[in-house]
């Protein structure tokens, strides 16, 4: 999928993998396969958007957190989604894996945190195994 943008008050488009991308965001320089490059500040807007679904970014390679426009982190998906305190608040709930490892630690079961179902009912089932 293309990246849209604004430069110099006209919509632009352009592929670049989300990497790529980021670093050169932070450079305020992005670089064209043609070797051009253009400096701007660029506004981002894409189709598809994750809201209140943070179980989808948990398969991300790479997880945007985004406050009324701004970056508030980026980093791998376990980094951002076990994050519990930032994501209150942003409103956003930590994903359904991670709340039922966490609230079964509390209750003293050797659980470790996981984004991953099939990882926590892995988990789940050794310990039962255990007992």
């Amino acid at each position: 999928m293309p990246w849209r943008g604004i430069y110099s008050g006209l919509p632009i488009e352009f592929k670049i993998d989300d990497k790529d991308f980021l670093e050169q965001v932070y450079d305020q320089e992005i670089k064209f396969g043609n070797g051009t490059s253009i400096t701007c500040n660029l506004q981002i807007e894409t189709k598809t958007t994750i809201k209140d679904d943070i179980e989808e970014a948990k398969n991300a390679d790479r997880v945007i957190l985004l406050n009324k426009g701004e970056i508030v982190d980026c980093d791998k998906p376990q980094k951002i989604l076990t994050n519990e305190k930032l994501l209150k608040e942003l409103k956003l709930d930590i994903p359904f894996s991670l709340k039922i490892a966490r609230k079964l630690q509390k209750k003293g079961y050797q659980i470790k945190d996981t984004l991953d179902v099939e990882e926590l009912e892995k988990q789940l089932c050794q310990l039962h195994a255990k007992v």
